[in-house]
């Protein structure tokens, strides 16, 4: 049996086939090099940080990585970014220290919320510690504001000596 050779279309010359094939790889460059600074910055952060979590992230790399049980955050438990008091606790091992932390935290959270009433109901920031909770707010928060923050007031206790095995 005799082997066909292959039949090109009319008018399609090596020149013509050259310059589609160099079409075909210069559109697969494209392709490739538009879809580099996606396939790079997936590689070189596969954990991307977004504004809108940073916030979040600040907050519990201070409760895994800077402070021990021996500290716990009174903070805002909608707005991880205000952070009121980090509270110095007994230490924890000892079972005598449990209820005089508890005091600490109870009396802590009540120190905020009242500063923060206060505000809510028109009272000027007198003390250093009712300014410093305005600017946390931006300076000059909604009475509704400072209202809301009164009740997301919470203890989280740290776990860093937990978390970490040195």
């Amino acid at each position: 049996m005799r082997a066909v050779k292959p039949q090109r279309a009319p008018g399609y010359t090596k020149t013509v086939m050259i310059k589609h094939i160099n079409l075909f790889v210069i559109l697969l460059l494209g392709i490739f090099f538009v879809s580099l600074p996606t396939l790079t910055s997936a590689t070189l952060n596969p954990f991307p940080l977004y504004p809108s979590i940073r916030a979040n992230v600040d907050f519990w790399k201070l409760v895994y990585s800077k402070y021990s049980s021996r500290y716990g955050l009174i903070h805002d438990s909608d707005n991880l970014a205000v952070i009121y008091e980090v509270v110095d606790l007994q230490d924890p091992r000892m079972p005598s220290n449990s209820k005089v932390n508890r005091k600490k935290i109870r009396r802590a959270k009540k120190k905020y919320r009242r500063i923060l009433q206060e505000l809510a109901n028109g009272h000027p920031a007198s003390s250093a510690t009712a300014k410093r909770i305005l600017a946390m707010f931006g300076g000059r928060p909604s009475s509704k504001v400072l209202r809301e923050a009164a009740r997301n007031i919470r203890f989280q206790l740290c776990l860093k000596d937990r978390f970490f095995r040195e």
